[in-house]
């Protein structure tokens, strides 16, 4: 590791400062390797073990290949028609195919009010893709979002496993089902 200039004086030894955030970081979390380091100061040398967590590596889980599920929720302007806004979408489709993902379901929510003005408008043509991707997809598809004039709006959230447990028994209609069930009892 190569010297660092500027330190401070903590518990009698020397500890450089680019490393106290990992100190912290060390005392909160358990079952860390040990890591030296080395700290250079007035022409002497000193190594310090540390049980610090290791340097960030760079990578966010936006930038994983791990496949993930996602929920997207696009409002496109209510100025285009039926046809426009469905090539929109298409074109969205298509951006996450062709980057690998798996779409699991598309819900067309069509014209809808929007709670406050967005641009001036009130309404707005609504779309939920649900969908399985690598993390670095997701950094191109809302960059397009972002170049589009048509969109006024955008949300994707990853899913945990309990939304994703929720979104199979909305898809296979078990709430739906209970309720009919209910209905039939009570009939009886």
């Amino acid at each position: 590791m190569r010297p660092v200039n500027s330190l401070c004086i903590a518990c009698d030894f020397f500890v450089a400062r680019r490393t106290l955030p990992a100190l912290r970081l060390a005392m909160t979390r358990k079952k860390r390797a040990p890591q030296n380091i080395t700290v250079e100061f007035f022409e002497k040398t000193k190594t310090i073990p540390t049980f610090a967590a290791p340097f960030y590596t760079g990578k966010t889980l936006k930038q994983s290949k791990i496949m993930q599920q996602y929920e997207t929720v696009i409002i496109l302007t209510p100025l285009l028609s039926e046809e426009t806004a469905k090539e929109a979408i298409a074109k969205y489709s298509k951006i996450l195919t062709d980057g690998g993902a798996e779409i699991v379901q598309e819900d067309n929510w069509g014209l809808k009010k929007l709670a406050y003005p967005i641009q001036k408008k009130n309404s707005g043509y609504y779309h939920l893709t649900e969908y399985r991707a690598p993390g670095d997809l997701i950094n191109k598809l809302e960059i397009e979002f972002r170049r589009d004039e048509r969109v006024l709006r955008f949300l994707t959230i990853a899913l945990d496993k309990h939304a994703i447990a929720y979104n199979e028994k909305k898809r296979s209609g078990a709430f739906n089902q209970k309720k009919t069930v209910k209905a039939e009892e009570a009939a009886k």
